[in-house]
């Protein structure tokens, strides 16, 4: 896991302010997985905690190879050694993380995820 203070997107001008000091253990977070192979970046949330929610992102990688995180860190160039974590935010009700990890896909425009979250009409809209 990363230690930094504000996190830039790789697919746009945007960064975040980290405000807050988030551990493996922090629950209800808004987290960014970052390939370290080609700066390819997902957003996520976990009502649980961030330790757990990131072992089964790995345990995924192996076993199911359909899914957008796996499918990526599963490319010939590409291991899940090549993974970065950043720990964005915290402490929202379990309702507005959705809403918050919607909006940082949107102007983050997340590579990995191909959920492009409930703010996906706004940037058909704004194209």
């Amino acid at each position: 896991m990363q230690c930094t203070q504000t996190l830039k997107s790789t697919n746009s001008n945007f960064f975040v302010k980290i405000n807050a000091d988030l551990e493996c253990n922090s629950s209800n977070v808004i987290y960014v997985i970052q390939c370290n192979a080609c700066q390819a970046q997902q957003m996520g949330q976990t009502k649980s905690p961030f330790r757990i929610r990131f072992n089964n992102h790995k345990s995924d990688v192996l076993k199911k190879p359909n899914l957008p995180v796996s499918r990526h860190f599963r490319q010939d160039d590409h291991s899940i050694n090549d993974v970065s974590v950043f720990l964005v935010q915290s402490n929202f009700k379990s309702d507005r993380n959705r809403e918050r990890e919607s909006y940082l896909i949107y102007k983050f425009r997340s590579s990995i995820k191909e959920d492009p979250g409930i703010l996906s009409t706004i940037r058909s809209l704004t194209a």
